[in-house]
């Protein structure tokens, strides 16, 4: 007997019919949304997120490039741990930035963000 899950995952109308990204790359993006509504940011690394979303690692990996390529998430490290990645949505209010539209923040550093 299979056991049932009672969990489902919300899809953001935005994402949806976003048509900048393919199918798999909604639901990638989608997961992020969803952890970084919910805790701010998300943790999540790509092995995770590909087992998620059933797809491999290298399709997230460049997903992950495309979001930040279209300004949707921005990629951050901590001062106190640099070999872990933060992923936050660009348009986050845990980001300062000035007139310029350039960031600062002294709790976090970027990795990249176009």
């Amino acid at each position: 007997k299979r056991k049932q899950l009672n969990e489902y995952t919300k899809l953001y109308n935005h994402i949806k019919v976003d048509k900048n990204l393919d199918c798999a790359e909604r639901l990638i993006y989608n997961l992020i949304y969803n952890f970084t509504i919910e805790n701010k940011s998300c943790f999540a690394s790509n092995s995770y997120i590909a087992e998620n979303v059933g797809v491999d690692i290298r399709k997230v990996k460049r997903t992950i490039k495309k979001l930040v390529d279209l300004k949707y998430i921005i990629l951050v490290k901590y001062h106190d741990n640099k070999t872990k990645r933060n992923i936050i949505l660009y348009n986050s209010k845990l980001i300062n930035r000035d007139k310029k539209g350039d960031f600062e923040s002294a709790k976090f550093y970027l990795v990249y963000a176009n």
